[in-house]
C-alpha cells in the first residue's frame, strides 16, 4: 500500500475513532507527510513496511540539526510517528508486523508553564476594547467569555445562540470529551445580552458570534482580532495568542479560590495533571511577587 494512502487511512481513523480536533488532525497529517517527503526528496521511495529504526533515527537527527527542532517538538513528532505505525501494525495494513519506532529512546522535554496575562493586563485589555474596537459590544463579549468560561478557540467559534442561557447564567460548551456547562458572572451575562441586542440576524445562521456581514466568525478571524486588539490596547507581547486567554482564565479562577476538581471540569481536562500545572503558575507568580517586594524594599532603604 502506498505511504500516502496509509497516512490518509490513519488520519481518518484518528478523526472518527479518537475524536481529535481538526487542528490536531491537520498537525498529524503535516508531520507524517513531511516524514514521507524527507525520503522521497532524497530519492528513496519507501513503503511503510520498509521503514526501519535507522531511517526514523536519521529523520529525527535531521529535525534536530537542520530544522532546529527543540526537544518538546521532537517528542511530539516521535509520538505521532509511533502512533501511526502502531495503527498500521494493529490493522495489519502494509504487511507491517512490528512498529519500527518502538525502540527509539524517549525524548526528555522540560514542560513549560503556560504563558498568562496578569490581572492588570486583563483589565487593561478588556477596558481598552471598548475604546479601540470597531465592534466593541461584540468584541468585549467575545473576549470576556474567553476569560470567564475558559473555552478553547474552536469551542468559542462553534458556540450557537442556543448555547447561552442568560436566565440561568450558564453557557454550554461542546468540547472533545462531551458537553460542559460553565456558570457565567453577571458581567458576562450583561455583555452577552448587550451583544445580542445589536447582533445581525441572518436566516440560517445560528452561530453566536458573527462578522459584520452576519456570517459565522472563523477561527483565524478571531485569532487575528485578538492580536490586533492586544496591540492596540498595549498588552501584546511575543508569544501571546488567543489560547493564552484560556490559560489566564484558569489561573484567575484558581487565584479566586476555585478547587482543583471544579477547575478540571470547567477546563474539560481528562487528565488531572493538565489542570495541576496551573497551580504551579500561581506558585511561580507568588515567588515573583515576593522577589519584587523584596527588591522594592531594598531600594527604599537605599533612598533613606
Amino acid at each position: 500500500m502506498l505511504f500516502s494512502r496509509c497516512i490518509q487511512d490513519y488520519l481518518k481513523y484518528v478523526e472518527e475513532e479518537k475524536g481529535l480536533s481538526s487542528t490536531t488532525i491537520d498537525n498529524y497529517g503535516y508531520e507524517l507527510k513531511r516524514f514521507h517527503q524527507y525520503f522521497t526528496e532524497r530519492g528513496v521511495e519507501l513503503a511503510p513496511k520498509d521503514v526501519k529504526l535507522q531511517e526514523i533515527h536519521r529523520y529525527i537527527t535531521w529535525l534536530r540539526e537542520d530544522r532546529g527542532y527543540k526537544p518538546a517538538s521532537v517528542k511530539r513528532v516521535l509520538s505521532i510517528i509511533r502512533s501511526f505505525f502502531n495503527y498500521l501494525v494493529w490493522t495489519g495494513a502494509c504487511g507491517l508486523e512490528e512498529n519500527p519506532a518502538l525502540n527509539l529512546p524517549m525524548v526528555q522535554a522540560q514542560k513549560k508553564l503556560p504563558q498568562v496575562m496578569s490581572p492588570a493586563e486583563t483589565r487593561k485589555f478588556l477596558q481598552g476594547i471598548k475604546k479601540v474596537s470597531n465592534f466593541p459590544t461584540r468584541d468585549y463579549a467575545i473576549f470576556l467569555l474567553f476569560l470567564q468560561a475558559c473555552c478553547r478557540l474552536q469551542e468559542l467559534q462553534q458556540l450557537k445562540l442556543s448555547s447561552v442561557d442568560l436566565d440561568k447564567g450558564k453557557v454550554e460548551i461542546k468540547g472533545l470529551r462531551g458537553v460542559r456547562r460553565v456558570p457565567l458572572t453577571l458581567e458576562a451575562c450583561r455583555a452577552l445580552d448587550d451583544y445580542l441586542n445589536v447582533r445581525l440576524f441572518l436566516q440560517g445562521t445560528d452561530h453566536l458570534f458573527v462578522n459584520p456581514a452576519g456570517f459565522p466568525m472563523s477561527k483565524p478571524g478571531i485569532s487575528s482580532l485578538f492580536k490586533s486588539l492586544a496591540k492596540k490596547t498595549g498588552v501584546y507581547r511575543k508569544g501571546l495568542s488567543v489560547h493564552k486567554l484560556r490559560h489566564t482564565c484558569l489561573v484567575l479562577k484558581l487565584q479566586d479560590g476555585l478547587n482543583m476538581n471544579t477547575l478540571q471540569k470547567i477546563a474539560g481536562h481528562a487528565n488531572p495533571s493538565s489542570t495541576h500545572i496551573y497551580r504551579k503558575v500561581v506558585e511561580m507568580q507568588k515567588v515573583r511577587e515576593r522577589a519584587m517586594s523584596v527588591k522594592e524594599e531594598a531600594e527604599e532603604e537605599k533612598q533613606m
